[in-house]
């Protein structure tokens, strides 16, 4: 069981596979942020141009940075996500972060997923899964009739996404306290502000997985780092 995803928001092609040759001794799950200066304010690779672009890597037939042995988990921050997922599932990605604001159709886009890669939450979530990223103002009633088509929810634990180091919101712990209550049996991730002081009232709330990035990658030491936050799921209890 991964308890901790890395959460990297790369300005270029060089600092992912920096980052991701930190983490590969250590995890086998990662998350890539990609943010396209639209949805969100902050640009990432490959909107910031800096290092091939997603066409130069098909035509050379490369994956993401080590793909054969990393699961990559990709969060669009995108106001596009129908047009450019697919993109990121060809280059090896086996997990798609959508957020439920950045599309006008949600079960639009899930039923696109299905079409085109074969996707079933029901089978085999290890070939391709689907979360469903939920902002912290946005009431449960509005999302709750698509959850049973995703395999997770993300729920947003800042307020302006798509930078890190931003500041703990900690309403997100009584958005995910009631959801579980309500639906115990969906995974639940959470994403932006979690850090070793806010993990575990997370965990206490019912969360099941942890993407992290400052608050890994601003550490002197990454692996040490890394198995701290694994010692929380033996306290807390959580397996996946």
């Amino acid at each position: 069981m991964q308890l901790v995803t890395p959460a990297i928001l790369p300005k270029s092609f060089s600092e992912l596979k920096e980052k991701i040759n930190a983490i590969k001794p250590h995890v086998t799950k990662v998350q890539l942020d990609i943010c396209d200066g639209n949805y969100v304010e902050n640009k990432t690779w490959p909107y910031t141009g800096a290092g091939p672009s997603i066409e130069e890597m098909f035509r050379r037939g490369e994956l993401l940075p080590e793909a054969d042995t990393v699961h990559y988990g990709i969060d669009l921050m995108v106001s596009n996500p129908d047009e450019v997922l697919g993109d990121f599932v060809l280059l090896g990605a086996t997990r798609l972060i959508i957020h439920f604001k950045s599309t006008k159709d949600f079960k639009k886009t899930i039923d696109l997923i299905k079409e085109k890669y074969g996707y079933d939450k029901e089978f085999a979530p290890d070939l391709l899964s689907v979360g469903m990223a939920v902002p912290i103002d946005l009431d449960l009633t509005e999302y709750a009739p698509y959850l049973q088509y995703i395999d997770f929810v993300q729920f947003m634990g800042i307020v302006n996404i798509g930078k890190q180091s931003q500041k703990f919101d900690p309403r997100v712990i009584a958005k995910i306290k009631d959801f579980h209550k309500r639906y115990p049996d969906v995974c639940i991730q959470v994403d932006g502000g979690v850090s070793l002081e806010t993990a575990p009232s997370l965990l206490d709330a019912g969360a099941d997985r942890l993407a992290v990035g400052s608050a890994l990658f601003n550490t002197p030491n990454v692996g040490n780092t890394i198995k701290e936050f694994e010692k929380l799921s033996e306290h807390f209890g959580v397996y996946e």
